[in-house]
């Protein structure tokens, strides 16, 4: 198609076709060697250390790929000294009326991560050339529960959405999910509270909103 430019007409070609590569990682892996990696090159060395921070070794690994140019610029944040602000999501505070009910969307959350290969991804750059992306076979997502926050005075969910705000909560990019669970009981109102701040290294706003609608 044409787009209108100071110098006149620029004509701007379609869709560029992408071919994605097989994943080469066989299903019971125990070992993983660079010909597995069509879309990296490590040594062997930097390989086995990319593995080792990966709970349960090689056979928890599915795919290793660099990172996409705009996650290049995101990971900046987590890099930063201890303090510095990070780039999360957190959606507003899902409220529960039994603790039964809670437990069941979590399950679903964590059918979610298990269906899509983002949200069991982790990054790591020690040692390498450059950073990559480790997708693991199995992430599961890690519930918090809050005992001496949800004590204090005031409304629990408002420290519960206090505690998480991205302006100081800090996601390790590190570990595999970047989708954390943090919950609270508040037995004054007879319900149950829980946030689910992410990381915009595999999840923004809207896409966090997609999450919990699925």
């Amino acid at each position: 198609f044409e787009v209108s430019t100071p110098a006149g007409l620029a004509r701007i070609a379609g869709p560029v076709p992408v071919v994605v590569p097989e994943r080469l990682i066989p299903d019971g892996a125990t070992a993983i060697t660079p010909d597995m990696l069509p879309l990296v090159e490590l040594t062997q060395e930097q390989l086995d250390q990319v593995v080792a921070t990966v709970p349960g070794g090689a056979a928890n690994v599915a795919d290793v790929y660099p990172l996409a140019p705009m996650q290049e610029g995101i990971l900046l944040h987590p890099l930063m000294p201890e303090g510095g602000r990070d780039v999360c999501a957190t959606p507003p505070v899902a409220r529960f009326d039994s603790r039964e009910r809670l437990d069941a969307f979590l399950a679903a959350v964590q059918q979610v991560i298990d269906r899509h290969d983002v949200y069991r991804t982790g990054i790591v750059w020690s040692g390498l050339p450059e950073p990559v992306q480790v997708v693991c076979r199995q992430a599961p997502l890690r519930l918090r529960w809050l005992q001496g926050e949800a004590d204090g005075d005031g409304d629990v969910a408002d420290r519960l959405a206090a505690l998480v705000h991205p302006a100081h909560y800090r996601i390790d990019v590190r570990q595999a999910p970047m989708i954390h669970a943090v919950a609270a009981h508040d037995p004054a109102r007879q319900r149950w509270l829980l946030q689910l701040p992410s990381h915009h290294l595999v999840l923004d706003h809207m896409t966090l909103e997609l999450v919990v609608q699925e």
